[in-house]
């Protein structure tokens, strides 16, 4: 039986090692951290996706990639829903009640043109909402440690909520 030559031998080891090349420069394409996330992704380790290679012929055909990275930009690309406006009435002998609050809230990114004192008979400190916005009001009652909330009357606001400052 008659041996390989020199070239039949070099080329097939030229063949295997250019083989091994492709893989490496391929795999290490897939796992270098794209500009888009900084420095924070070169620190984190990726999770693995699936490739071309290893079954993920499917998302290879639609051109993008539904990898956690790109899910994550995506939350981050939503728009926040904006909160409505606040007008808050102090009920109280408690003078500037009402200023004060309104000044905690706008740190928490709530927006207050309105503070005023409320003359009536409330029962309870209570956020009222106009139509459409009781989450927003429940949001704010929670955050107030309030428990009542109530659809706008007249004459409050159809556009804002209301916050009632009461004594009890």
């Amino acid at each position: 039986m008659a041996l390989p030559s020199a070239v039949t031998v070099g080329s097939l080891v030229l063949v295997a090692v250019a083989g091994v090349g492709l893989v490496a420069v391929s795999s290490s394409a897939n796992d270098a951290p794209s500009d888009e996330r900084g420095d924070q992704a070169k620190q984190q380790p990726r999770t693995p996706t699936p490739s071309a290679h290893t079954g993920g012929g499917d998302r290879e055909k639609s051109g993008r990639a539904d990898t956690p990275d790109r899910q994550d930009r995506t939350k981050r690309e939503r728009p926040q829903p904006t909160r409505p406006e606040v007008e808050i009435f102090n009920s109280t002998g408690v003078s500037g009640l009402a200023a004060d609050l309104a000044a905690e809230l706008q740190t928490e990114g709530w927006r207050v043109p309105v503070t005023d004192n409320w003359y009536g008979d409330i029962p309870a400190d209570t956020v009222y909402f106009q139509p459409g916005a009781q989450r927003a009001a429940r949001d704010l009652a929670r955050e107030l440690g309030m428990t009542r909330i109530r659809p706008a009357d007249t004459p409050m606001s159809d556009e804002r909520l209301t916050v009632i400052l009461t004594e009890v």
